[in-house]
């Protein structure tokens, strides 16, 4: 059940939940707009998945009547189980699901998968299916900013969990792995304070008996520029202003400098004309500083091939 808390009344039951809706909601997003709660249920929805427990479910709950309307249903072999991290964000449900992805890990069962709810189409689409290398079973997902940020319970080198993010909520980046030393296993609990995400690990730390953990963000200049992908795209635009810029500048400066050079030596022909022109009183190669300035630029922010790292699968979830 969900359960709220007043002063006045003290804890009342807002929506007592069926396994149809989906039961241990264990993460949910408050969307202040709508006064909604959108949640995430680890198990319920579809009861013919998973022997009967079901795959789990997100609905969505109105807060002023309590009404729930079910959202869709997971089915284990196209979107995972088990949800954890659910938050709102860009019109979004955001959320990692323990289990399901490729089945080729965790005795079958899994590495899990990183996916989002469009809340117009009803659609879900898989970003990110996580293996050995990207983290196993992942707990949790915080949103800062436009880059989504998890951590896993399993995989990494040491296979003690790694952390990562979603930057712009399409390219992946592995930030760091879990140890002994800051900690490993981390649970669901994640939480953005001031610059820092805190995390606990059940594992590890000062007696190897778990603590709580911290990443620091870069500083704020480098936060600023990371690359997600609308700063790419604006980047790679204005490169490529540098580069028509330089090639007009070029042609420009050539005919410039053309004319002059006619009317100042009328004899000069073939090469000699061309060498006069190109240093000129405006040289013609000048611009070509821009060209190569937006050539390097294209150059650095053109997308390498990264197999393995996203799976863009999209279904739609039936309720």
């Amino acid at each position: 059940m969900i359960e709220t808390f007043t002063p006045s009344r003290g804890v009342s039951t807002l929506r007592s939940l069926t396994p149809a809706d989906g039961i241990k909601i264990e993460s949910w997003a408050y969307d202040s707009s709508a006064n909604v709660i959108y949640f995430g249920a680890r198990e319920g929805g579809d009861l013919t998945q998973l022997a009967g427990k079901g795959a789990g479910a997100i609905g969505r709950i109105d807060v002023a009547s309590g009404a729930v309307k079910k959202l869709g249903d997971f089915h284990y072999g196209n979107h995972g189980a088990k949800v954890r991290g659910l938050t709102f964000h860009a019109h979004r449900l955001w959320f990692v699901l323990e289990e399901g992805g490729n089945l080729n890990y965790e005795t079958g069962k899994g590495g899990g998968v990183l996916a989002s709810y469009n809340l117009t189409t009803g659609q879900i689409t898989r970003h990110h299916v996580f293996d050995t290398a990207t983290g196993l079973k992942p707990r949790t997902l915080v949103v800062v900013d436009s880059d989504l940020f998890f951590a896993t319970e399993k995989g990494g080198t040491g296979g003690l969990g790694v952390f990562g993010a979603l930057l712009g909520g399409e390219r992946f980046e592995l930030i760091g792995e879990f140890d002994a030393a800051i900690g490993a296993k981390p649970d669901f609990a994640m939480s953005v304070i001031g610059r820092c995400i805190y995390f606990t690990p059940e594992l590890g730390t000062s007696g190897f008996l778990g603590g709580i953990s911290a990443y620091e963000f870069p500083a704020l200049a480098a936060h600023l520029f990371l690359p997600c992908a609308l700063c790419l795209r604006c980047f790679q635009f204005s490169m490529l202003l540098a580069l028509a810029g330089g090639a007009a500048g070029l042609i420009l400066h050539f005919l410039g400098n053309l004319e002059f050079e006619r009317e100042l030596h009328p004899e000069a022909r073939g090469w000699t004309l061309v060498w006069a022109t190109l240093k000129g009183a405006t040289p013609a190669l000048a611009p070509r500083m821009m060209i190569l300035l937006g050539l390097l630029g294209l150059t650095v922010t053109a997308a390498p091939d990264e197999p393995n790292q996203t799976d863009e699968t999209t279904h739609t979830l039936n309720p």
